[in-house]
């Protein structure tokens, strides 16, 4: 199981420490919730294939907080349009879990390799990853974040860049028998070939790093709608357990994302 704990209480901690010395800051600060599907691209299914693709799929859901630079809280008022870092940039910090269910797909799977057995214990294989991230990073907005937040605009867009640090663990199971099993014998009518020596589900710690791009729309003084995609890319293969063996096997884990979310003003 994932000690997320110590994430939680690290990220908590943050917000605490920026609460608390925030009369003395000139920025704002903003926090909200963001959820919705996730594609999980690893070691289940055959890579590039659309059956993969949309068929090993998930959920993700996510607490966000911004540092808002625009807005001087000390002063109640708004920076300057020759302050171009202020107007156009904010810093999120977020926390954010990922779960999906895996099965294999493509023509692998689909008994068009040579052995029919090794098809089969594909078939019959299936598993489950959970990932839990903490990180931060920043956001560009090309356009003003003022004349936003004034009313003079209704949407946002925006890109941004994150780093995180992410705890990870995962399940593969048989109906053909036990995997692990199978891995210590090398027992192929179990475990497909390229995974023997290369199953692993002990779970552990990696970075991600998070690129994303979407857009705010105005629904209130101190609201936002968004909605947002997002590309994240592990520094392991074995988000999902597997990690086969071979030259077939050449990027990490990776997970792309389709968010919409909820963002409250604290400080306008």
């Amino acid at each position: 199981m994932m000690n997320t704990k110590p994430l939680i209480l690290v990220f908590f901690a943050f917000l605490l420490a920026n609460t608390s010395i925030q009369a003395q800051k000139a920025f704002s600060q903003e926090a909200g919730v963001i959820l919705g599907p996730i594609q999980f691209r690893g070691d289940y299914g055959l890579a590039g294939e659309s059956e993969t693709n949309y068929g090993n799929l998930g959920f993700g859901f996510g607490v966000v907080h911004y540092i808002n630079f625009a807005y001087n809280q000390r002063r109640g008022s708004y920076v300057r349009a020759s302050e171009y870092l202020k107007d156009h940039f904010k810093i999120r910090s977020e926390i954010n879990f990922f779960t999906a269910k895996l099965n294999h797909f493509g023509k692998i799977k689909d008994d068009q390799i040579a052995d029919p057995t090794q098809a089969n214990t594909l078939d019959e294989m299936e598993g489950d990853a959970r990932v839990f991230e903490i990180g931060t990073g920043f956001e560009y907005f090309p356009l003003s974040i003022v004349d936003f937040e004034l009313g003079y605009t209704r949407f946002a867009p925006y890109a941004g860049f994150n780093v995180h640090y992410a705890t990870y663990n995962s399940n593969s199971s048989s109906s053909l028998g036990d995997l692990d099993i199978a891995q210590q014998e090398g027992d192929e009518d179990i475990l497909f070939g390229t995974f023997i020596g290369g199953l692993d589900n002990t779970g552990g710690s990696t970075y991600s790093l998070v690129f994303n791009a979407g857009t705010r729309y105005r629904i209130g003084e101190t609201s936002d709608l968004l909605i947002d995609f997002r590309f994240i890319y592990y520094g392991t293969d074995l988000l999902d357990g597997l990690e086969p063996v071979g030259p077939q096997n050449q990027d990490n884990d990776w997970i792309t994302w389709l968010n919409v979310g909820y963002i409250y003003y604290f400080d306008l």
